[in-house]
């Protein structure tokens, strides 16, 4: 059972004050330039990760961060993709012995925008850069292309103001008997995903959401609504992931992150 806790004003100014700079750094979104010509069918999805738990055990914690990536990988099926779950990922790599290389290497802890990044006067890749490098060149992997996601933020409590006065992509919804003025008991769901060329280690394609649902009465089944909303919108037609889907006609062993020359 999913439980979150309630946002208070403290949680609130930091809810604000992680928008803002990530505002400040976030890279752009869709997909990137040298992807634009890339056909992928596999994506091997990583397990979706955190930077905290925001105030929740991890009892309660664990079945939330399923639930965001069950959405995620429901809507690759759905697209068309061949999808590689976090499970078989890891049972390909751990009998290949690489698990933990790859689970130390690729150890999110902060934003995920980030991760899988040039860094500027820094001539050496970044761990988790080289990680994707070294197991991609002995063939470990069970896909080119991986799926990476980040929940930044979740709770179930009120919402103070309207979103769109500290973040240009949020989202809203309401329940018929929502309260119509701030401050309105809320949902909050903020969530991030990169698509990457792991023979690379770059990003192939970006996107993020903010969304808030508004509801007198806050519920699993409204938490359960936002999620699945927030994800849908972060991995929608809109921000060009779908383009990517090779085609019928796409050799499998060619097709998955096929960067151009």
């Amino acid at each position: 059972m999913m439980r979150t806790q309630n946002v208070g004003p403290i949680a609130y100014c930091f809810l604000l004050m992680v928008l803002v700079a990530g505002c400040a750094t976030t890279p752009d979104v869709g997909v990137r330039d040298d992807y634009r010509s890339a056909k992928v069918r596999s994506v091997a999805v990583v397990p979706f990760y955190a930077s905290g738990t925001f105030g929740l055990p991890d009892a309660n914690f664990e079945p939330l961060r399923l639930a965001y990536q069950a959405q995620a990988i429901a809507w690759l099926e759905e697209m068309g993709f061949e999808v590689i779950g976090p499970d078989a990922l890891e049972s390909h790599l751990r009998e290949r012995d690489q698990w933990e290389i790859f689970e130390e290497g690729v150890l999110l802890r902060g934003s995920l925008t980030r991760y899988f990044e040039p860094v500027e006067d820094q001539p050496e890749p970044r761990v988790e850069v080289l990680t994707l490098r070294t197991l991609s060149s002995q063939d470990a992997l069970p896909a080119d292309t991986l799926l990476v996601g980040q929940i930044v933020y979740h709770s179930r409590g009120t919402c103070r103001q309207s979103p769109d006065e500290f973040t240009r992509y949020a989202r809203t919804s309401s329940t018929a008997d929502a309260p119509s003025e701030f401050p309105r008991p809320c949902v909050v769901s903020h969530f991030q995903a990169k698509l990457v060329d792991a023979r690379t280690g770059e990003t192939m394609w970006f996107n993020r959401m903010y969304r808030e649902f508004y509801s007198r009465q806050l519920n699993e089944d409204v938490t359960r609504q936002n999620i699945s909303r927030t994800v849908t919108d972060t991995l929608s037609q809109d921000s060009g992931l779908s383009q990517l889907l090779a085609n019928d006609a796409a050799p499998t062993s060619e097709a998955s992150a096929a960067r151009p020359d």
